[in-house]
């Protein structure tokens, strides 16, 4: 296949432009001007990405989206704004406008398949205790937060093309994202007090819907190879661990000099019903709501069932495995920017 992968930079996205080019896949990265080179620094640097062409664009530029496809079998769309303080607008620019642009560059093109990189966090909270596939998307989106709100109007627009424009698309659900290159996970709330402390919000037996990154990409490439993988979505997600037994393991390992005190947050819910009632009364509103943290703080299990008898799935490193391996790689930053 010849394939386009938008954040083919970042963590995620370099795994898997890896993965096509080890199956000899033809692979052609978009790359924002400042970021021009980064495939061949890398490529010195751990000795990924070897053998992928750049093209210079931007989610923003409609007119290099077209150039990007331009030849391409396939559409691999990774890229997402991350920046967890930036305002809502550039969420709504980059991923909610980029990715229809993207889409509109891909009809034009007449790609083949259009795989879009989606999150587990789009879902509701049901009250189910098994989130499949078929399980409605969160209808408060403007109660969550920035990302996963561009998310869930991303993931509708890319629907809409597939029904309205005849797209062939195909949708990947990851979990959170862990692994070699990406500073270590800790918690879904975990705040830093000084260099030897910090605290994580959660309940020792909250299961944490953890994805190895490796893993992730594997069943992103399963899921383009697949032409019965067109019309439907995958959830990506481990076998699952619970949030005391993980951070038991990272200490273990020794990831991390700082101690993690990890606190219940029953008593943040009516804190935070407080505080969402005094940011309407004084007319903002609330960085973050109840429902939101509530989500957040929610054990879910996913159901891979579909990936694993359709795609051939599975997650093959264990996190036990998976953390050892993070301990034996650098210890580094996140690779991900802003739009990667």
């Amino acid at each position: 296949m010849k394939v386009l992968v938008t954040g083919g930079t970042g963590f995620l996205g370099s795994y898997v432009v890896q993965c096509l080019l080890d199956a000899g896949d033809f692979v052609r990265v978009l790359v924002r001007p400042r970021h021009e080179g980064a495939t061949a620094k890398r490529t010195v640097n751990n000795g990924r990405l070897v053998g992928a062409e750049e093209v210079t664009g931007d989610l923003q530029d409609d007119s290099s989206l077209i150039r990007a496809v331009q030849g391409m079998d396939a559409v691999c769309h990774c890229a997402a704004h991350m920046q967890t303080s930036s305002p809502w607008r550039e969420f709504e620019e980059v991923t909610v406008h980029g990715t229809e642009r993207l889409l509109q560059a891909a009809v034009g093109g007449n790609v083949k398949r259009f795989l879009h990189i989606s999150s587990l966090g789009i879902y509701g909270l049901t009250g189910q205790g098994m989130i499949t596939e078929e399980s409605p998307l969160d209808d408060r989106e403007e109660s969550r937060g920035h990302y996963t709100r561009s998310k869930i109007e991303a993931e509708r627009l890319v629907w809409e093309y597939h029904r309205e424009h005849n797209l062939p698309v195909t949708v990947v659900r990851p979990g959170v994202l862990y692994g070699p290159g990406k500073s270590p996970f800790v918690a879904r709330v975990c705040v830093p007090i000084g260099p030897k402390l910090r605290i994580a919000v959660g309940h020792s037996r909250q299961r944490l819907p953890l994805a190895y990154v490796e893993d992730v990409a594997e069943g992103i490439y399963l899921a383009l190879c697949n032409v019965g993988a067109v019309g439907k979505a995958y959830n990506i997600v481990d076998d699952g661990i619970y949030q005391k037994e993980y951070l038991a393991l990272l200490k273990r390992a020794k990831l991390s000099k700082a101690h993690t005190l990890l606190l219940s947050p029953t008593p943040l819910y009516p804190l935070l019903s407080l505080f969402e009632g005094l940011c309407r009364w004084i007319g903002v509103t609330a960085p973050v709501s109840r429902h939101q943290f509530e989500r957040t703080m929610a054990s879910l299990e996913y159901d891979t069932s579909r990936a694993r008898q359709e795609l051939g799935w599975r997650p093959r490193i264990g996190v036990a495995e998976a953390v050892m391996k993070m301990r034996a790689a650098p210890t580094a930053a996140s690779r991900s920017s802003a739009r990667d």
